[in-house]
């Protein structure tokens, strides 16, 4: 049976040139691919983000069939399936985080073929503390940090202005957790006046009460995690590429721990994608369905299939 994450596509005419290839990509609720320079595409749908695909600026797709619609919808079951037609150069690594998950595509030329690795990358953990200059270093906030970075979760959703990625500072620990504490010491004590059972004393719960002006950093539990989600750190330099998945702890005044999840990215040639021992399956084009993609001229779909058909021979 074939993985559907591990797939290695043999693309003939009319998808390949000499520099590249376009291939189909779908995905059902996000998808952003980025390669050395940066992000390529961006997508999340139902989201208000701003979609951003470098495919319809690249000259280069006119030599496709195809190239007059970028992109277009499927069905599969109930769910709607969204895909994007794109350009991917001859050994380069491409990083997509589609849909909760992230992937590796890398593209070798063959003689008059080419040969698509998509492989979904298992992460290595590794642990590490570091005060909260380290942090920001490492979240690429730094004056100092060369390159982009960008800062995501893994549903697809970028931490821009609009969507801040805010780690509380220490003092804002502190507040929230007295903020805590009195929330749920009120709700407590009006389930006392409803409840027949005396559960903590007046006298416990006015301890607790005088106590919590008194908090400070110290008394904030270890292991506090800091985000809802963990983050995804994509760098890119336009020479290289590293993607990393961050989970952040509190563990005590100025030292968080950080779980790393590294993936590791790879560069291959024909014998070491032959090495993977994947079944290969020819990549057949883009299928667009009239019925399903009513904002494109019928015409031109056929249109397409057409061109697809004679650049093939």
């Amino acid at each position: 049976m074939k993985n559907k994450n591990e797939i290695l596509e043999r693309i003939d005419k009319p998808y390949i040139s000499s520099t590249c290839v376009q291939i189909s990509e779908s995905y059902k609720n996000s998808l952003t691919i980025f390669n050395r320079n940066g992000i390529i595409y961006h997508d999340v749908v139902n989201f208000p983000c701003t979609p951003i695909n470098k495919y319809i600026k690249d000259n280069r797709r006119n030599k496709f069939p195809f190239s007059s619609i970028p992109i277009y919808i499927s069905q599969s079951g109930l769910s709607e399936i969204k895909h994007t037609i794109q350009l991917l150069n001859y050994n380069e690594i491409y990083v997509l985080v589609k849909d909760g998950e992230v992937y590796e595509k890398y593209v070798v030329r063959d003689g008059d073929r080419a040969l698509l690795l998509t492989r979904a990358i298992k992460p290595n953990k590794r642990t590490i503390y570091q005060t909260r200059m380290g942090l920001e270093s490492l979240l690429g906030r730094d004056k100092g940090n060369l390159g982009s970075v960008y800062l995501m979760n893994l549903d697809g959703v970028f931490y821009t202005d609009y969507n801040a990625l805010n780690i509380p500072s220490e003092d804002e620990m502190v507040k929230w957790a007295k903020d805590r504490v009195r929330r749920e010491l009120l709700e407590y004590r009006k389930r006392l006046n409803t409840s027949e059972d005396d559960g903590i004393s007046n006298y416990t719960l006015e301890l607790i009460s005088n106590s919590i002006d008194n908090m400070t950093i110290d008394s904030i539990p270890k292991e506090t995690y800091l985000t809802e989600d963990d983050i995804v750190v994509v760098r890119t330099d336009n020479q290289n590429i590293t993607i990393s998945v961050f989970t952040i702890m509190f563990m005590k005044k100025d030292c968080y721990k950080i779980d790393i999840y590294d993936y590791h990215l790879n560069r291959y040639n024909i014998k070491s994608l032959e090495d993977l021992k994947y079944p290969v399956i020819k990549y057949k084009g883009p299928k667009i369905s009239p019925r399903l993609n009513f904002d494109i001229p019928k015409g031109e779909i056929e249109k397409q299939n057409k061109l697809a058909r004679r650049l093939k021979r």
